[in-house]
């Protein structure tokens, strides 16, 4: 996983390409090009870091292109590449969704999510890499919730091909029901940890205090073995639904999050947040939710008072629904 990282130095910023490598559980960063300053950058710098840019990975390029930006690099002044690469001679072959496509792929780039997938969930024989077909159904339902068969039909229509190198022929509807054989509740569990502790390195993100909330998804069907009727808040009480309750920092990072059946009561849940965040090593947190959850009984397993409890006390505090 390659990046362009800033540092700052003495009122001016470098910038190098560095290599997040995963070792012994331990996140570790090399240097692979670098760029020094780019606020006075000369068009044949800027051409030659262009091409080892493309070697290490095209998808440098456009966050290369956007710190050129901030640093006001003046591209209608490079007549030479203009006259190299004229307009009129450019013919477009194929039209393809690009923006939040990549946006999103640079993002789990950056945190390594499709290597942090196929190293925890364990894949087994030959095909496409696991991680890269999970990636895809990730992207799409950040972008388009749609179904695994629609999936194979939106996947060609996209710059994903490219930037995961996994040519649309060799992404079916079989291999990707297939690959959600592998997702069993430890290796979510060890990629969640795993995740989470990317995320703190990259971002420098707080743990301080933690937001915690549930919301409920109905469903049309009833094949769904975990959906059952339950307080709707969504005001379908005739649908059977799911109840997911996600726990994020104050940079709204989340790094927990569960599933439940549908007439889950929400204050049960209480436990299993505050378990994970224990398990995180987060320390001295405080548990923002809604007045709902905090019954009694979990304010005072919360604060330590009861011995059952499998966590350490923790903080809280209750707000009002708006």
């Amino acid at each position: 996983m390659a990046y362009i990282k800033a540092n700052e130095r003495r009122d001016y910023v470098y910038y190098n390409v560095v290599e997040s490598v995963w070792e012994d559980g331990v996140s570790r960063q090399n240097q692979l090009l670098y760029l020094g300053r780019l606020d006075n950058i000369t068009p044949q710098e800027r051409r030659e870091f262009e091409v080892d840019l493309a070697e290490i990975d095209p998808s440098l390029l456009s966050d290369f292109y956007e710190y050129l930006v901030e640093h006001n690099y003046d591209f209608d002044a490079d007549t030479d590449y203009q006259s190299q690469y004229p307009l009129e001679e450019i013919v477009p072959k194929k039209a393809v969704d690009y923006g939040p496509v990549a946006a999103l792929h640079a993002t789990a780039e950056k945190l390594g999510i499709d290597a942090v997938l196929q190293n925890q969930l364990q894949p087994k024989g030959g095909g496409p890499p696991l991680g890269k077909l999970l990636l895809v159904q990730i992207i799409a339902h950040c972008l388009e919730p749609r179904s695994i068969d629609a999936t194979t039909d939106w996947y060609p229509l996209t710059a994903l091909p490219g930037l995961l190198d996994l040519p649309d022929e060799r992404l079916t509807t079989d291999t990707l029901y297939n690959s959600l054989d592998y997702i069993d509740e430890d290796g979510i569990e060890r990629v969640h940890e795993e995740l989470w502790t990317r995320v703190h390195e990259l971002y420098d993100t707080p743990e301080d205090p933690v937001f915690y909330d549930l919301t409920s998804s109905y469903f049309e069907g009833t094949a769904c073995p975990l959906s059952n009727y339950g307080y709707s808040s969504e005001h379908r009480p005739d649908k059977q639904q799911l109840v997911m309750g996600v726990a994020v920092n104050p940079d709204m990072v989340p790094f927990h999050h569960d599933i439940y059946t549908g007439n889950t009561n929400h204050s049960t849940t209480v436990d299993d947040a505050a378990e994970r965040i224990d398990e995180l090593g987060i320390g001295d947190s405080v548990l923002v939710m809604d007045k709902g959850c905090a019954t009694k009984s979990k304010r005072e397993r919360l604060r330590g008072e009861d011995p059952d409890a499998d966590f350490p006390p923790i903080d809280w505090s209750c707000r009002k629904a708006v």
